[in-house]
């Protein structure tokens, strides 16, 4: 059984940065990583600092895990099976079957999306096709924006991007009941 002083279960932006930090302060760190998150399909991220013209999540994640490795930090691409606290240790089983102990365990999951089976719809993300109102609002500034959701969520995300484009159509694709208070 493989030991650490924190595991990180998603390697992704968040959990990323964190294994850097947590690695320039020498600590022993494995980030198990699904590579199912958002950052795994965004092509360009347009709000990344020192970025000015995009980076795709692709190409973050790289440089990330480069830097981080720097530290010491080990990679493993896998997926979480188990996760369980006995007394004052962590145990995780993966769906590699393979056995981690780790005194800290910090989650950096992230979100994973619900895109619908559109084809050839994972080529335009974050070019022409956004799903984070925070990190791409902007790009739709002043411009017909069709919002693909379902039911008082959608509408929900229809809502906040109308700070950034007053020409919006909700398509609630799902077909899921919609509240007054969202209509």
């Amino acid at each position: 059984m493989k030991q650490a002083d924190c595991i990180i279960i998603g390697g992704g932006i968040a959990g990323i940065q964190a294994a850097i930090q947590l690695g320039r302060y020498k600590h022993d760190i494995i980030v198990i990583d699904s590579a199912q998150g958002r950052s795994s399909i965004a092509k360009a991220y347009h709000n990344i600092l020192g970025w000015p013209d995009g980076v795709s999540g692709k190409q973050l994640r790289m440089l990330g895990r480069q830097h981080a490795e720097k530290f010491g930090v080990e990679f493993l691409d896998d997926t979480v099976k188990s996760l369980e606290k006995k007394q004052d240790k962590f145990f995780i089983r993966t769906k590699n079957d393979m056995d981690y102990e780790a005194k800290m365990i910090f989650l950096g999951t992230g979100i994973t999306d619900n895109i619908p089976p559109i084809k050839n719809i994972y080529p335009t993300l974050g070019t022409s096709t956004y799903i984070c109102p925070d990190c791409d609002g902007y790009e739709i500034m002043d411009k017909q924006t069709v919002v693909i959701g379902g039911g008082n969520a959608g509408a929900g995300m229809a809502l906040t991007l109308l700070y950034w484009s007053k020409d919006i159509i909700y398509v609630n694709h799902s077909k899921t009941k919609i509240d007054d208070e969202y209509r």
